[in-house]
């Protein structure tokens, strides 16, 4: 599977408009990209399916993680660390 011959179109802060090649949306922002297809329901073109799924669970992965180690941390330098 390969990401050849995909462009999306971007509208970029200043307000203008490029066709950008998937390869590059896709090496600069995954997840973004990850999360537009599944949004927009293309992730199930060849393009798309071989790699939006595993992009979406690790960042859930590492959202958990994240999640895990807060509520693990109650003290820092000795200090109780509030969690509201």
């Amino acid at each position: 599977m390969t990401t050849a011959g995909w462009k999306l179109e971007v509208e970029w802060k200043d307000g203008s408009v490029d066709w950008v090649p998937l390869k590059d949306l896709k090496a600069s922002n995954p997840l973004e990209l990850a999360e537009y297809a599944v949004a927009n329901e293309i992730d199930d073109e060849p393009a798309f399916k071989w790699w939006v799924k595993e992009t979406l669970k690790r960042r859930d992965r590492i959202i958990g993680k994240v999640q895990s180690k807060y509520w693990r941390t109650s003290h820092k330098f000795g200090i109780e660390v509030p969690k509201t």
